[in-house]
């Protein structure tokens, strides 16, 4: 799954709560096509911080998403729904915790503690993979029924 499907992934299960996102005039990066199907999406995530560039005024709206990029854009849009609430626990237990990027960390904390990724096999959270898009429709219904 690219950065872009996955910001367009959000904006969607927005829409369907809170009715049509419409484009905008002004754009957050230089590397995204606008008038494509994602374009209305990543301004809309980028407005709202739910997503993040990766410097210069860019997004790489085409590059495969990493699992930590994953989680940090949910715990994102968590915090604009004002549903994240409070957690305890403040250990990642994930067995590669350590290759978590310190952006990451509290995304990763936040799905580790609502089960929302519960890790490949042997529980790694596998931070630098990308996520496939069977992953993203697994967490997704988990975030739904945790968070939604």
């Amino acid at each position: 799954m690219t950065r872009a499907m996955f910001a367009t992934v959000i904006g969607r299960l927005y829409e369907r709560s809170y009715g049509f996102l419409s484009a905008s005039d002004t754009h957050a990066f230089t590397d995204c096509n606008y008038d494509s199907l994602y374009g209305k999406y990543i301004d809309w995530c980028s407005k709202n911080n739910i997503i993040e560039g990766i410097g210069g005024g860019h997004f790489e709206p085409d590059r495969e998403i990493t699992r930590q990029e994953m989680a940090a854009i949910l715990y994102r849009f968590t915090a604009f729904l004002k549903v994240s609430g409070e957690r305890s626990g403040t250990l990642l237990t994930y067995p590669d915790s350590a290759d978590i990027a310190s952006w990451a960390q509290d995304a990763a904390l936040y799905c580790q503690q609502t089960g929302m990724i519960v890790g490949r096999v042997g529980g790694r959270f596998a931070p630098k993979e990308t996520a496939t898009r069977a992953e993203v429709a697994t967490i997704l219904k988990r975030f739904i029924e945790t968070v939604v």
